[in-house]
């Protein structure tokens, strides 16, 4: 497609990226930019600027707003008067019994937990979650053949070509038994490529599917989602479940959960 003017990209990228993308119109997209070098290329340079931001976020900060000199004039009247107000009021409540050096009066004004900005948890929550693709051994078993779908897709996949694997795996027959295995890596791989939504989808369809090797590395990676999301509930949901299979990967989320916001009423 090497006539592309990157008219999908501009169409599909900014809401395939960010997971907004309906199911179908996403599988479109990736169909198209598998074989279009333009808005491949689109989508890398914002998969990059992503990675860039998970490593070093960037926290909002409110603006400062300036105001002119009457109105400061107006706010620095009023602030004078409600400090008079105060201090009246103050003395005319204190009473000759009581002592204005007591603990009450001299105990210090803890700080507000709530001045954190709401950008910051965001960062740092998505901070947290681990959107590189898990390490894949193709089988040595004697009898195994390299000519299925599936292991076509992996070899795509173990070169870190996604675009190559999702395609592939897309054709493993749903009544074979890779169809799970195919599923998995398909998800990790839309999450790796920013397509949030589809990732999540197919990781549940791992999940629905029953007792299976993935099913633990679905519900971690959902929880990687649900982290890059800022979504701290799912997230631990997620996790508690990982660690109750007592899997390979009960060390990393018990790790995962440590790091999390407290619940209300935590210790």
């Amino acid at each position: 497609m090497s006539e592309c003017i990157g008219a999908p990209a501009h169409q599909f990228l900014e809401r395939y990226v960010e997971g907004s993308l309906p199911e179908h119109e996403a599988q479109h997209f990736e169909e198209h930019y598998f074989d279009c070098a333009v808005c491949l290329s689109e989508l890398q340079a914002v998969q990059t600027a992503q990675e860039q931001l998970r490593r070093h976020p960037v926290a909002a900060k409110t603006p400062k707003r300036v105001l002119n000199w009457p109105l400061l004039v107006t706010f620095g009247a009023l602030a004078a008067a409600l400090i008079i107000g105060f201090i009246t009021l103050r003395s005319f409540r204190q009473t000759p019994g009581r002592s204005t050096g007591s603990p009450a009066a001299s105990a210090p004004v803890q700080p507000d937990s709530s001045s954190r900005h709401p950008a910051e948890d965001v960062a740092e929550l998505s901070s947290l979650a681990d959107l590189r693709l898990p390490s894949y051994h193709a089988p040595t078993l004697r009898g195994e053949t390299a000519g299925t779908v599936f292991q076509q897709g992996m070899t795509f996949y173990a070169s870190g070509n996604c675009a190559g694997a999702i395609k592939t795996l897309s054709r493993v027959n749903q009544q074979s038994p890779e169809t799970v295995a195919a599923q998995f890596y398909t998800g990790v791989c839309r999450m790796h490529s920013g397509n949030l939504t589809g990732a999540a989808d197919a990781l549940r369809r791992v999940i629905a599917a029953g007792d299976s090797p993935q099913q633990e590395s679905a519900w971690y990676y959902l929880a990687q989602i649900a982290l890059a999301r800022a979504d701290a509930a799912e997230a631990r949901g997620d996790l508690e479940r990982v660690v109750s299979l007592q899997g390979d990967l009960e060390n990393e989320a018990r790790k995962q959960l440590a790091q999390l916001p407290q619940r209300p009423g935590e210790k």
